[in-house]
């Protein structure tokens, strides 16, 4: 039986574990992989940044499964697999069998985490979705503060492979049951993402129509940008401090206190949500990853260090919230799952080129100041695109289209 009620407090659960051990623990993990087994960066990495491209192909036909059928399923089977494949992880010693078990991983990401998640929330609270999904990303935000210390101490203290046998082991513990018990086993009320009562047609987006749209290919682009800025940062933020002059626990600490912005960022979005309209919150958040990396740059930077945390952490927040209140701005709220999914397929995988970029970069340079200046130059032309998206946006049908979605939804709820 499904404990409805208990939906978003499971699920804030699940992100945090879930975004912790498949996303963020990979940072702390890698060294150590790369050490014992003999291999170089690059193709130690490589194997995470494939997951993230998998993920990313995997996110649309993920959505599309969810609008139709509901998240239960698909959430638990991701937990199960990705705690299974950690587990084989733990005994991995060819380099075919490891690359193998991060393409499973990168589809167990795209069926339990952020995206499957928000589709279920969209599609079970349509009238107050916005503050939920706030509180997953909330807790979501906590994640790399929660997993790289208790990571780092774990392989310090007893080793990668029993880590990852620990992490696989939560994912099949934790999160299995918490998506099989609280997730309601079907869709909301139809297979598109609608409610009970029937819209008329042409207040339908259709996703071929969507895709016509030059909004949806700015979007895109401004949301590729910055998942390549995040997932780079992901992966090597650490050495990153440490190339700097910090000791590695130093390291370790100063790049927890991100996930504790991120966390501020979002209470205070969800705070001034009613005041903040979600495109304006968006003009804002495409600039903050970019500034937060010019921080870096300074010349003796390490005395302004906190102010990269803050700057940049407020635009990793954000920026989530940002990307899944996006469709239900920009094309209404139909068709959630799949609309998100789409989205989601080159930003997701765009994540995937991020680490590899920078580990090719600083393998070529052998300073990360290069790796900082193309994602700061990245992570403009995105802010970019986001504001031309909304310039078309207001000069074609899609603004008029997504407001009758939006004012159909406050009608339904007055209808019960």
């Amino acid at each position: 039986m499904s404990l409805r009620r208990w939906l978003v407090p499971a699920l804030s659960v699940t992100m945090v574990t879930g975004y912790g051990s498949l996303f963020y623990a990979f940072a702390v993990l890698a060294r150590p992989i790369q050490a014992e087994l003999g291999w170089s960066s690059e193709l130690t990495v490589g194997a995470y940044s494939l997951a993230l491209l998998i993920s990313g192909v995997a996110a649309y036909p993920v959505g599309h499964f969810v609008d139709r059928h509901g998240g239960r399923n698909m959430l638990a089977a991701g937990s199960a697999i990705a705690g299974l494949l950690f587990i084989a992880l733990s005994g991995v010693h060819s380099i075919v069998a490891y690359y193998l078990i991060w393409i499973g991983i990168g589809f167990a990401m795209a069926m339990c985490l952020y995206e499957p998640a928000f589709a279920v929330v969209v599609a079970h609270y349509p009238d107050n979705y916005r503050n939920r999904i706030g509180i997953l990303t909330l807790a979501g935000g906590l994640s790399s503060t929660v997993f790289w210390p208790i990571t780092h101490a774990l392989v310090t203290n007893i080793g990668w492979r029993e880590t990852v046998l620990l992490l696989g082991a939560i994912n099949v513990a934790v999160c299995l049951p918490l998506h099989w018990f609280t997730v309601p086993a079907g869709a909301s009320a139809d297979p598109h993402g609608t409610a009970t009562t029937e819209l008329p047609a042409h207040l339908t987006s259709t996703v071929r129509r969507i895709l016509r749209t030059p909004t949806f290919w700015l979007l895109i682009v401004a949301f590729t940008a910055s998942g390549i800025v995040m997932s780079a940062m992901a992966v090597h933020v650490i050495p990153l401090l440490e190339s700097r002059g910090f000791a590695p626990t130093a390291a370790v600490v100063i790049a927890s206190l991100v996930g504790p912005m991120q966390v501020a960022s979002r209470f205070t979005e969800m705070v001034f949500s009613k005041h903040v309209p979600t495109l304006l919150l968006g003009s804002v958040t495409v600039l903050l990853m970019p500034l937060g990396l010019a921080v870096l740059l300074i010349p003796e930077w390490s005395s302004v260090v906190f102010l990269f945390v803050v700057i940049y952490g407020a635009g990793l927040g954000l920026i989530t919230m940002v990307r899944a209140t996006a469709p239900p701005a920009f094309f209404g709220r139909s068709r959630y799952g799949s609309v998100s999914g789409l989205l989601a397929v080159p930003t997701v995988t765009a994540r995937s080129i991020g680490p590899y970029i920078a580990a090719a970069m600083l393998t070529a340079f052998g300073s990360y100041t290069h790796v900082l200046t193309l994602l700061i130059a990245i992570g403009l032309i995105g802010a970019a695109c986001y504001w031309a998206a909304i310039a078309t946006r207001q000069q074609s049908g899609v603004v008029r289209e997504a407001s009758e979605s939006v004012r159909a939804d406050t009608i339904r709820a007055e209808l019960g």
